[in-house]
């Protein structure tokens, strides 16, 4: 494509020198939204690989719990002892359903 401009006075030089000056503004605020955008997604990238990790180290500290409390169960103890572990059971259940819950919506 070829663009062929005739200059034909001192205003048409004068407006061709408002157009590149207002094309050199566009430029450069585009460049700088375009910085922003990247700015923004490095760190929601940052945050959900933060959140990815925090999640998988509560799903390894849940099961190690969970093998724990049944190695108590299958141990057999006092009816005392055991009413503790079952209790201790279900509150970590409740508390997975909870942080799955988090982790769905996000927070």
């Amino acid at each position: 494509m070829d663009i062929h401009i005739y200059l034909h006075g001192t205003q048409d030089q004068a407006l061709l020198r408002d157009m590149n000056a207002k094309l050199g503004l566009i430029l450069q605020n585009q460049e700088t939204i375009m910085a922003t955008v990247t700015e923004s997604l490095d760190r929601a990238e940052a945050a959900a690989k933060a959140n990815t990790d925090a999640e998988d180290s509560i799903i390894i500290v849940l099961s190690a719990l969970r093998a724990d409390i049944a190695a108590l169960k299958a141990a057999g103890t006092d009816p005392a002892t055991a009413a503790r572990i079952e209790a201790l059971a279900a509150a970590l259940e409740g508390r997975k359903n909870v942080l799955a819950a988090a982790a769905v919506a996000n927070t």
